[in-house]
């Protein structure tokens, strides 16, 4: 299980379509690129858990590929 959070802890992952559709991009590209399987998200205001399956050693290049996205703005 790897958990992400916001710059700051701030409340950036406020609950709407676009927020939903951004994760969700966001875990699917960065899967298929490092071959990494998505078990579950839950995805929460200022947070994210997610459990992953890593069968070949790429999940801290996966890791590191979401954490850099940036979000300069709130998303809603």
């Amino acid at each position: 299980m790897v958990t992400t959070r916001c710059v700051q802890r701030q409340f950036k992952l406020g609950p709407s379509q676009k927020v939903n559709d951004l994760f969700e991009y966001l875990l699917a590209f960065a899967s298929t690129k490092y071959g990494v399987g998505l078990l579950g998200v839950d995805v929460q205001s200022n947070h994210a858990h997610q459990v992953l399956v890593d069968l070949d050693g790429q999940l801290p290049d996966i890791v590191q590929e979401v954490q850099d996205t940036p979000t300069e703005r709130p998303l809603w």
